[in-house]
């Protein structure tokens, strides 16, 4: 069953404190995930320009060479996985509260556990 179908299969679905808090924690995982992309976006050029005289000659050739040297396959591969990180962690939060929760709250992480698959 797809996500969208999955959801639109819960009818009067009223979530009980303990789902609105895990949807809390959704959020805080999400936010955490976009601030987790944001950080490994400035490592290399933290890497490349922090530390440096940016008014001597010498640190514009430096920074053409710490640039040339700086690994962006890694790079690459890091702000790809951040986004996974995230989904991983929201997967395992979601199934952690299927388990534990009944009725149509189990159902709702169910979904959420599926879609984030």
């Amino acid at each position: 069953m797809s996500s969208a179908k999955c959801f639109h299969s819960i009818k009067n679905f009223k979530p009980t404190p303990r789902t609105r808090n895990g949807i809390k924690e959704l959020d805080r995982l999400a936010n955490m995930g976009s601030y987790l992309q944001k950080l490994i976006v400035l490592i290399p050029f933290f890497g490349i320009f922090v530390g440096r005289d940016t008014y001597s000659i010498a640190s514009f050739i430096n920074y053409g060479w710490q640039v040339s040297q700086t690994d962006w396959v890694t790079f690459d591969q890091a702000l790809a996985a951040a986004p996974e990180i995230t989904r991983t962690k929201i997967n395992a939060f979601a199934e952690k509260e299927w388990f534990v929760a009944s009725g149509n709250d189990a159902l709702f992480w169910r979904c959420v556990a599926n879609a984030t698959k």
